[in-house]
C-alpha cells in the first residue's frame, strides 16, 4: 500500500473454524501492525482504501466493504438494497482508484439468468453497471496492466474456464 505495508489474510494455526484476519507488516519487516479486522478477501490496489469481503454471521452472504489500510471502521461499497440477497466478491480497484470491478450472483429482476456476473461501480458506490450477463460463471476480474479500459476475467462459457478480455465502453 502507499504506506509501505504488505497486507495479507491469515488463519491462526490449528484453528480451522477461525475467520481469516487482515494483517499488515511494514515492507522492511520491522514494525508489524495488526488491524483487528476479519475478512475473506482483500484488494489493496489503491492506497487510500482497502476493499475487503465479509460474510454476514447469520446469512453467510458476502459483501464488499472498504476501510483505511491501517484498519478502523468499515463502510459498505454498495447499499444493501442494491443486492439484497446476493453475494458480492472479488473486488478490484481500477489503477487510478476511481472504479471497482466485482462479481455478484445477483439475478437481474425478470431475467432469470443465474450465475456469477461482473459489475463495475464507482469507488464511492455510485453508477453501478453490469458488464456481463449470461448463465456462465464469470469470475476473478482484473484490470489490464497495459491497456487502459480493458479487463480480463475467467469464464466457463463453452464448458471450460478460459481467460476472456473485455474493452469497456468509453463513458464520454
Amino acid at each position: 500500500d502507499s504506506a509501505g505495508r504488505i497486507l495479507y489474510l491469515t488463519l491462526e494455526r490449528d484453528s480451522p473454524l477461525a475467520f481469516p484476519r487482515l494483517r499488515a507488516v511494514s515492507a522492511d519487516g520491522r514494525s508489524a501492525t495488526i488491524p483487528k479486522q476479519r475478512a475473506e478477501e482483500v484488494d489493496y490496489g489503491y492506497g487510500s482504501r482497502v476493499l475487503i469481503v465479509l460474510a454476514d454471521n447469520e446469512t453467510g452472504q458476502r459483501r464488499i466493504y472498504s476501510l483505511p489500510p491501517e484498519g478502523g471502521r468499515t463502510a459498505p461499497l454498495l447499499s444493501h438494497d442494491v443486492f439484497p440477497a446476493s453475494d458480492c466478491f472479488h473486488p478490484r480497484f481500477s489503477p487510478d482508484g476511481s472504479q471497482v470491478l466485482f462479481v455478484s450472483n445477483r439475478e437481474p429482476p425478470g431475467e432469470g439468468i443465474p450465475g456469477n456476473n461482473i459489475y463495475l461501480v464507482n469507488s464511492d458506490g455510485s453508477e453501478l453497471r453490469q458488464l456481463t450477463r449470461n448463465p456462465s460463471d464469470d469470475i476473478h476480474p482484473e484490470w489490464s496492466p497495459v491497456e487502459p479500459g480493458v479487463i480480463f476475467f475467467l469464464s466457463n462459457r463453452g464448458g471450460a474456464y478460459n481467460v476472456w478480455r473485455m474493452k469497456l465502453a468509453d463513458p464520454n
